[in-house]
């Protein structure tokens, strides 16, 4: 999935520069949640690489996600900067790392509880001993459902973003236009 990850990057800069972050984002966000999906699908007769085809895939799309998200903070920056005068990447940059500091927290404990709830018993060893069906069940969410749904709700949030090139470009001379 990394190496997927890493290999799309250029991919995804390109794809960016061509179609801008929202639909950027969108399109990858797509991968992203449909691969996680057809994890639900995977049973232990599964092929091997299957299995391999679908971390590439996830990977794939999680190098969008990833590319956009960190895209986008400079041009944030940028926006507030253009519009309210003021110098404050240090704040938004803080805000942005605690929020994705939080959301990483937070998926711990929340996958913590998950589990806990669906009986997974986390001293077996995974090489001679069997989870029960329900912790096996649980297991498969983590990987399935919950990142699509996750990255549907982010999606949605993108899809309210609106700072695009032009926009800065238009901020931009509006902003040279001004007596100092």
């Amino acid at each position: 999935m990394n190496g997927a990850q890493i290999i799309a990057t250029p991919i995804w800069l390109w794809i960016y520069r061509r179609i801008g972050p929202q639909r950027t984002f969108l399109l990858s966000a797509l991968i992203f949640g449909a691969v996680s999906l057809t994890w639900l699908l995977v049973d232990s007769n599964e092929a091997l690489s299957l299995i391999y085809l679908r971390a590439i895939g996830k990977g794939l799309g999680a190098g969008g996600v990833l590319l956009v998200g960190q895209a986008l903070l400079p041009d944030v920056i940028e926006y507030d900067r253009l519009t309210s005068s003021k110098r404050r990447e240090g704040v938004l940059s803080g805000i942005y790392t605690t929020i994705e500091k939080l959301a990483f927290a937070l998926s711990s404990v929340m996958l913590g509880f998950w589990l806990q709830f669906n009986d997974y018993v986390p001293q077996l060893n995974p090489f001679a001993d069997v989870q029960p069906q329900s912790a096996v069940t649980a297991l498969n969410f983590c990987q399935s459902v919950f990142p699509a749904v996750f990255i549907g709700i982010a999606t949605i949030i993108v899809m309210f973003y609106s700072i695009d090139e032009n926009r800065l470009v238009e901020l931009r001379k509006k902003q040279m236009e001004l007596p100092t």
